[in-house]
């Protein structure tokens, strides 16, 4: 993806997605900013997981207070990416059934 507004332009058919990953440093716009707009403009509740090297800035708890449903903080294992990508989704599910 070149950047953040061309992400919200694919998001406009939000059913193609079950979730969203995306880093909290973005081109053109903060990650924080891409969750705020995703939330709002396009009323969007996927499941976001937001990733960040900055996690000891408090950037997951400004993360989750404009829409996050998960944090990782960078480094991480490909087991921690995958076992909270399956806790995004199964949650979703419960919602969603």
């Amino acid at each position: 993806m070149p950047d953040a507004e061309a992400a919200l332009a694919l998001l406009a058919n939000e059913s193609a997605y079950d979730a969203i990953i995306s880093d909290f440093m973005l081109p053109g716009i903060s990650g924080l900013e891409f969750v705020e707009r995703v939330r709002r403009e396009r009323r969007s509740r996927v499941p976001i997981l937001m990733i960040s090297g900055h996690g000891a800035l408090g950037i997951g708890e400004r993360a989750r207070a404009a829409g996050v449903d998960a944090f990782l903080d960078k480094p991480f294992t490909l087991a921690q990416l995958r076992g909270t990508v399956v806790t995004l989704l199964s949650q979703n599910n419960a919602r969603v059934a």
